[in-house]
């Protein structure tokens, strides 16, 4: 499932549900959640929804390259960093 069938889908049902409010401004409102929810996971904040999932970030060594460097003439060896988002889904979403 995509970004754009999920709002798509919290929309329509709310829309049903609450029928003064139309679907732009219920897919404005799912867009900026799931936005939030990803820039605290940039940030490096663990992101709890009681009932669906944990998410939080772990940070591992990635590959190590050697460069050479312009300005100094050298080659440098730099160690790559890797953000990898880990999910802990609750009981009752399994």
């Amino acid at each position: 499932m995509t970004k754009t069938e999920l709002t798509n889908r919290v929309a329509y049902k709310l829309s049903l549900e609450f029928q003064g409010v139309s679907k732009t401004t219920i897919r404005k409102i799912a867009v900026s959640v799931l936005d939030e929810i990803a820039e605290a996971l940039r940030q490096g904040e663990e992101v709890r929804i009681p009932g669906f999932a944990t998410f939080h970030i772990r940070k591992r060594k990635g590959e190590r390259l050697t460069i050479f460097n312009l300005q100094t003439g050298q080659k440098e060896t730099i160690t790559l960093r890797r953000n990898i988002v880990g999910v802990r889904v609750s009981k009752k979403a399994r």
